[in-house]
C-alpha cells in the first residue's frame, strides 16, 4: 500500500499503551499485567499541513514510538 496512500486506503491504526514500565513509573500509574490495546478511527487522521486540534481542557503528552 505504501505510506503515501495510507490516508486514502488505511482502515485503522492499532495502538499499544502502558507497555513501558519506566513510562508507567513517570506517570505514577500501575503497570498492567498485559499492555493496553486501542484503536484509532480513520476520522482521527490529520493530513499535512492540517492542524491537530486539542480541546483546551485536555492534557496531551507529546510522545510517539515506532
Amino acid at each position: 500500500m505504501g505510506f503515501r496512500n495510507f490516508f486514502k486506503q488505511g482502515k485503522k491504526i492499532v495502538g499499544l499503551g502502558k507497555n513501558f514500565k519506566c513510562h508507567c513509573a513517570e506517570t505514577g500509574s500501575p503497570v498492567p499485567s498485559e499492555p493496553i490495546i486501542f484503536l484509532k478511527p480513520t476520522s482521527s487522521y490529520v493530513l499535512q499541513p492540517g492542524p491537530i486540534l486539542i480541546p483546551k481542557d485536555h492534557n496531551v503528552e507529546h510522545e510517539g514510538t515506532l
